[in-house]
């Protein structure tokens, strides 16, 4: 194999200082992540017709799976950076992180939508749209990623190596996560006014009955809930490679950079705890594999 990339271990003494926390740390994470994941997907489908029964269950179970694909490329990704790799290896997996991310994003956006349109009570023609609208934003992007890292090496294993390619990437990923965390922020507080709203009206109405009361805040403590893993899991790597040109050295980066996949570690962990929370029929068969 050509252009052979040396061990994490021995590449310098920057990135060894941090070698305790990423695989100490960060990695046994992604490998808890991998492993959560992919026994909560193994259930769903072992129980299909019995959990998958609705649109949100659909969505939520396939950020499950586009988190197992980040947890998964993340412990490969891990991994080679332990031993010799050529550049198909790196490419290859700087690919697979990226399109992991695009897919578990956009579905976070969707269930955001879907969250939004039982609330408010949208009809099921606009709920379409707006769900298609988001698969083609992010097939777009995904498009666009593909080329890049077709055309161009990746030294990281995180984006490409060459301009334009470079470019092209920080740009595209930079209008996508823009677009995908803001119009997330607009939805969930979007859901959480009306719902607050709602719930006072009925109150002062008398309309308000104990199981009505539950609904809506069950919808509330879902939304907050689903948002504040979202930011605490991604908003560090955004912050991260925003900033990535104003750190003046690279320790000072790659102490950030490992804080933020950390927190992306985490939330790998947490996205299965909370979908197995949030769909009963699936905590109730999680440890039920015969009829």
């Amino acid at each position: 194999m050509s252009n052979l990339k040396q061990p994490y271990t021995i590449q310098s003494q920057e990135t060894n200082s941090l070698f305790f926390v990423d695989y100490y740390i960060t990695m046994p994470l992604f490998v808890l992540g991998s492993l959560m994941n992919g026994y909560a997907l193994a259930v769903a489908w072992r129980w299909r017709d019995h959990i998958i029964v609705e649109r949100i269950h659909t969505i939520m179970m396939g950020m499950v799976g586009a988190c197992f694909l980040m947890t998964l490329s993340s412990v490969i990704q891990y991994s080679i950076w332990l031993h010799l790799a050529n550049d198909a290896f790196y490419r290859a997996e700087a690919l697979f992180a990226s399109i992991a991310l695009d897919c578990l994003l956009s579905l976070n956006l969707s269930l955001a939508i879907e969250r939004f349109s039982i609330v408010r009570c949208v009809q099921e023609s606009v709920r379409r749209r707006l769900h298609l609208a988001v698969a083609v934003f992010a097939s777009v992007a995904g498009f666009v990623v593909i080329i890049t890292f077709a055309t161009s090496p990746s030294e990281d294993i995180v984006s490409p190596s060459h301009d334009p390619q470079a470019i092209i990437w920080e740009v595209t990923v930079g209008i996508f996560l823009t677009v995908v965390f803001s119009s997330i922020i607009v939805l969930y507080t979007s859901t959480y006014m009306y719902a607050v709203s709602a719930l006072k009206k009925m109150t002062t109405a008398g309309l308000l009955t104990s199981g009505l009361e539950a609904v809506q805040r069950r919808v509330l403590f879902r939304s907050i809930t689903m948002f504040v893993t979202l930011a605490f899991g991604y908003l560090p790597q955004v912050v991260t490679l925003a900033a990535k040109n104003v750190f003046e050295f690279k320790d000072e980066y790659g102490v950030a950079n490992a804080i933020a996949w950390t927190a992306i570690a985490l939330d790998g962990c947490l996205t299965p705890l909370l979908v197995v929370y949030f769909i009963p029929e699936l905590r109730a068969r999680l440890f039920v594999w015969r009829n």
